[in-house]
């Protein structure tokens, strides 16, 4: 069974449940393991991006997925991301398009860029982010460290033209 790992940098515990529910489908088709990173403000960390490398170096294989704290799962991700594995064995990523509420977030080469995508729409093999870390100052590290990626390994990440993923949805009222 594939591997997938989903780190969540965790500043608000109390939607961990909610988390957890819509994380439960995909134990049917992945070997899933959740990696819940709490805040404990002892590093200065933005968007917890310390946390999110912390997740990182406790990973040696696998998919990786990152899940916010204020994000839920799409209903559609799993089944979607299971396919896309299995028809495409030598992709090593996967950006997809992302619902936010009042818009889609379309996936396209164009839009693998510094503040035109977002942490959730994406998924990669844990060898392709190697090295690669989050920048801890920065807000916009989710865009900087996919467009490094996607820089180097193009022809490595397909785009799914489906929306698997929210923007913050735990947000929306």
């Amino acid at each position: 069974m594939t591997i997938l790992n989903v780190i969540t940098a965790c500043s608000r515990p109390e939607n961990l449940p909610l988390l957890e529910e819509s994380l439960g489908p995909g134990n049917i088709l992945f070997d899933l393991r959740w990696l819940v990173i709490h805040d404990t403000g002892q590093i200065e960390s933005r968007v917890g991006n310390a946390q999110k490398n912390e997740g990182l170096g406790m990973i040696d294989a696998g998919w990786v997925y990152f899940l916010d704290d204020d994000n839920l799962m799409h209903p559609k991700f799993f089944p979607a991301i299971n396919q896309a594995i299995q028809d495409s064995p030598g992709w090593r990523g996967f950006i997809f398009s992302q619902d936010c509420n009042y818009f889609i977030r379309r996936a396209s080469p164009e839009t693998v860029r510094v503040d035109r995508i977002d942490i959730a729409q994406f998924i990669l093999q844990r060898e392709l982010i190697g090295e690669r870390r989050f920048a801890l100052p920065a807000y916009n590290s989710d865009g900087m460290l996919i467009e490094a990626i996607y820089g180097e390994h193009p022809g490595e990440i397909a785009f799914i033209d489906q929306v698997l993923c929210f923007y913050n949805r735990l947000t929306w009222q």
